[in-house]
């Protein structure tokens, strides 16, 4: 069978990507055809995530986009016209792909993606969800999307535990299958050591909660042990683990920082903490029981599913950052039994947890021939189908933005954002300032031209004139004949704070006049300056010919007069002339 992958990230650092990926892996060792679409990510690439791809016979499709999730997740800070048309040749180009590759079904790997899904639809392809996501906290944006999913959609694959439990509340049980996620690791001795560490491996962020960690840690007054945070990090975030660090004088605190094998920097001594406020399933809890290695553990919905599944892991409630101390300080006292208990569980968990035994449901629900029943595309998916659009339209959409920026430190210096709205064709934007005395507004990046430019301070209703811009006044109206047009206003002698820019911008048409007649316009001067030019090498010419017969009269004079035969008469008639 061809089976169309949509991944939501392309990269090795997502719970979810790994666990699907293990199934990609599968699917193609009992024969199926894999294809993969993923976000291109130029210049950030994960070459693991590409390795995986080229070894394993998966082939892969990179889409250019400018927000690859929902609309509604808004992870990009950029308008919504440009959103609706990069999804919308997204949804376009996997068309083609299942048209191309002649796919039988699509599967969207998370919650987040949906180009797959109304892809399969408008292909009457079968399609199936994989949802890693609770409808709440970070992911609650898709609560409202639930109907659209369910539509969209002839089997759910949803996490087993408490994520099943909750999915249960908002679509049928016969479209709900559980599934557990599954994760790849290798049999292999930990580095040996003498010195016990706590260790945490994820990414650090507000979600992760390690700040938790560092508060329960520096409550334990345990600074002869060490503590490392294994992970890429959200940097305000880390910011603020920096300064707790510093203000507590916590010199034993280590950030490595990413690293594709976390589990090679861990020993046979070392403690995992994982303090997360929500998680689906927890990999790396899996990962830890797997490598026999003691977790502490949160009490978050996943690791609850997580520690259920694989009858281990020692609990504390989220939040209580003193039981967290207790609990990092019982479990380091008494590391050794903790050990030998959790080598048991190791062993226990690998009989249990193997990659044929957890995928079996994908695939008996994959080889099943159904009915398609993901055809129900009404108007609300509007917004997703009807136009077409090249990655230059997009570029176009995305650029033509009015951005006011503003600065304390004069015309010429660095601006600060205020705000930003879609250019149209004409447009006022009403906008606070604090007390900047200079403003910036770029007007798109395109050149272009404008009947009108107006800035005005609403406290006295005054006009401010601009200083200077990018752009020159020609045939009454401003003309911008280079990329990212611009003007400059000095506020220091305007009134209040309150500003209101107004702007109606000229047709393309005229500014290709504009531009035409200003080409004209030059090729009249060009020619009248090399008519000069001709002009005066011709006067020049007639010059330097008169000069030179200007030399040779003045030589034939010189010659005559200093002859002998013309300095004697003269003598002569001098001295006859003295005589007299």
């Amino acid at each position: 069978m061809k089976i169309l992958f949509v991944s939501p990230v392309g990269a090795m650092f997502s719970g979810a990507e790994v666990s699907i990926v293990n199934l990609m892996k599968l699917l193609v060792q009992q024969g199926h055809e894999v294809y993969n679409v993923i976000p291109d990510n130029a210049p950030h690439i994960d070459k693991d995530y590409l390795r995986h791809m080229d070894t394993t016979g998966i082939k892969l499709f990179q889409l250019k986009t400018n927000q690859w999730w929902w609309p509604e997740s808004k992870t990009l800070d950029i308008s919504d016209l440009e959103i609706q048309a990069s999804q919308q040749k997204n949804i376009d180009e996997v068309r083609e792909i299942i048209q191309n590759e002649q796919i039988e079904l699509v599967i969207s790997n998370t919650v987040n993606v949906f180009q797959g899904a109304i892809a399969a639809a408008c292909e009457k392809v079968r399609h199936f969800y994989i949802i890693h996501e609770f409808p709440f906290g970070e992911f609650g944006y898709y609560k409202d999307l639930i109907p659209l999913i369910d539509d969209l959609s002839d089997k759910i694959f949803v996490v087993e535990g408490e994520l099943y439990h909750t999915l249960t509340n908002y679509f049928t049980t016969d479209k709900l299958i559980p599934f557990i996620p599954y994760t790849e690791v290798q049999e292999r001795p930990l580095k040996n050591s003498t010195i016990s560490r706590f260790v945490s491996i994820g990414g650090i962020n507000e979600r992760k909660n390690q700040l938790e960690l560092l508060a329960a840690y520096n409550h334990l007054n345990r600074k002869d042990i060490e503590l490392v945070f294994i992970g890429g990090w959200d940097e305000q975030y880390k910011k603020l683990m920096d300064d707790y660090i510093q203000t507590h004088h916590l010199d034993r605190v280590t950030f490595v920082g990413f690293h594709s094998d976390p589990w090679s920097l861990v020993t046979d001594k070392d403690i995992l903490v994982l303090p997360a406020t929500l998680e689906t399933f927890s990999l790396v809890f899996v990962e830890s029981v797997l490598n026999g290695v003691p977790a502490i553990i949160s009490d978050n919905l996943g690791h609850l599913s997580s520690s259920k599944f694989l009858e281990t892991g020692n609990l504390y409630s989220l939040g209580d950052r003193d039981l967290l101390s207790q609990q990092m300080a019982t479990v380091m006292e008494n590391f050794d039994s903790y050990k030998e208990k959790q080598l048991l569980d190791q062993e226990l968990a690998r009989k249990k947890y193997n990659l044929k035994t957890i995928y079996a449901g994908f695939r008996e629900y994959i080889e099943e021939r159904t009915p398609i029943v993901n055809n129900k595309l009404s108007s609300k998916y509007a917004r997703f189908l009807g136009m077409k659009f090249k990655n230059r339209d997009i570029e176009v959409i995305g650029k033509s933005q009015v951005v006011i920026s503003a600065s304390n430190d004069g015309l010429h210096s660095v601006y600060h954002e205020i705000t930003k709205e879609r250019m149209e064709n004409t447009g006022t934007i009403i906008f606070q300032l604090e007390n900047e005395k200079s403003l910036k507004i770029l007007l798109s990046e395109f050149p272009s031209s404008y009947k009108k430019l107006s800035l005005i301070a609403l406290e006295d209703q005054r006009e401010i004139p601009p200083v200077t811009s990018n752009g020159i006044d020609f045939e009454d109206v401003l003309v911008f004949f280079n990329t990212h047009p611009h003007i400059l206003f000095d506020l220091s002698n305007s009134s209040g704070n309150q500003f209101q820019f107004s702007y109606e911008k000229e047709s393309d048409k005229k500014f290709s006049r504009h531009l035409f007649n200003l080409h004209e316009k030059h090729k009249k001067l060009s020619h009248e300056y090399n008519s000069v030019i001709e002009k005066h090498k011709k006067l020049s010419h007639e010059y330097n010919s008169i000069i030179e017969k200007h030399k040779k009269l003045s030589h034939e004079y010189n010659s005559v007069i200093h002859s002998p035969r013309w300095t004697i008469p003269t003598k002569i008639l001098k001295f006859l002339r003295i005589r007299k």
